[in-house]
């Protein structure tokens, strides 16, 4: 599941190209703009990713205040900064050593609204070892940061009702926070991820159903984290997630399968998201990226060849597969920006692409091992929507 965090990570500083006041510094593989002389490589800072909506204070203390995206100012969005894509901001945290005979000394600290916050689990030892970092440490709460959540249009929303236990929890994790998790060669499928919403249209056994939605589960990817799903009745027959479910046929596909199975997709049009596909006035289109069988605390996803053979023996169609072949970050790179290819006439950019081992596996520190690269087009775009 992907979480929202504001982690501590170890800086590396670049030049900047095109600006003599600015540098350009790398924080694992996300990249952001700082005042020239500021920061060193080496030095440790807390990363405020995209999507975080900071505090004032946090703000002063950068020279912030006003500066930011959203009514108040305080959003943090992807800019470009001189030529240079910018993709979150960096506050600084401090190592304080004490030189002494067997080596440094110190305490990691942090400046907060009204406090300094010093961190557990100094550091002692020879001159020439690693310092012991508090690299990883997600410090969103100590400095108040929050992740920004849009207004949910009406045509997204609808009556739900209790449906925990019953519907799959669903996020895929940036591939630049976790670059690691894919071995160079591995056999890998990559398909373009559009820019809709979250769709899950799910059957449970028929000892499950119930009165809210027989034996159906409906529902959006934040009403699947709390096991909420929609209600089939006529105040959500307008419902994007409903209409997609009736329209495309996916509930009486899945009507003769007798246990928990999910088809899990995107739905989109120009009603959905500022990216529409060529959909026309109020019509949306639906498209499957995976399937889960089985109960969803026990279940699993299925592997690159049985989604192929599944969605094409109920006639459900999948997001363009892009690449089918051994991983490299260069054929990720490469694959992720450019024009859509849902339609086949580029009528807009692409938002990326999900990356992910042709046989399903995990990880412990990220889970399932599946990936998003999304363009730059996409992230620097005027008017984006992202609602979910």
């Amino acid at each position: 599941m992907s979480q929202f965090e504001v982690p501590i990570k170890e800086i590396e500083i670049k030049n900047h190209p095109n600006a003599d006041n600015l540098e350009i510094g790398l924080v694992g593989k996300f990249q952001t703009v700082v005042p020239i002389g500021k920061y060193e490589t080496g030095d440790l800072v807390a990363f405020i990713p995209v999507d975080s909506i900071v505090p004032e204070w946090v703000l002063e203390n950068l020279g912030l205040v006003g500066k930011l995206d959203g009514s108040n100012r305080d959003r943090v969005k992807v800019r470009c900064f001189r030529g240079v894509v910018t993709e979150g901001l960096v506050y600084p945290v401090e190592w304080n050593p004490v030189e002494t005979e067997n080596g440094d000394v110190g305490n990691y600290s942090i400046q907060l609204q009204d406090e300094r916050h010093v961190f557990g689990g100094q550091y002692a030892g020879p001159k020439d070892s690693p310092r012991i970092r508090p690299t990883g440490k997600d410090v969103k709460d100590l400095l108040g940061i929050a992740k920004y959540e849009p207004t949910v249009p009406s045509h997204m929303g609808g009556e739900v009702f209790n449906a925990r236990g019953h519907t799959v929890t669903y996020d895929v994790e940036n591939f630049k926070k976790y670059p690691d998790a894919l071995k160079e060669g591995e056999p890998v499928v990559i398909t373009e991820k559009l820019h809709g919403s979250f769709c899950e249209i799910g059957v449970v056994p028929r000892e499950q159903s119930n009165d809210d939605a027989g034996r159906f589960i409906v529902t959006s990817k934040g009403r699947a984290s709390k096991g909420q799903a929609l209600q089939l009745n006529d105040a959500n027959e307008n419902s994007i997630y409903v209409r997609a479910a009736r329209e495309h046929g996916i509930m009486d596909k899945l009507s003769d399968i007798a246990g928990y199975f999910y088809v899990l997709g995107e739905v989109y049009g120009n009603r959905v998201q500022d990216l529409g596909y060529g959909e026309e006035n109020n019509e949306i289109g639906f498209r499957a990226f995976d399937i889960f069988i089985g109960d969803p605390q026990t279940g699993h996803f299925v592997n690159d060849f049985v989604l192929e053979s599944l969605l094409d023996s109920l006639d459900i169609p999948r997001v363009p597969v892009l690449y089918r072949g051994p991983f490299s970050e260069d054929i990720l790179e490469k694959h992720t920006n450019g024009a859509e290819t849902l339609t086949g006439q580029d009528v807009h950019i692409r938002e990326g692409v999900v990356v992910r081992p042709q046989v399903e596996r995990h990880q412990r520190s990220l889970g399932r091992v599946q990936l998003k690269s999304v363009s730059d087009d996409y992230l620097t775009r005027k008017g984006g929507t992202e609602y979910n």
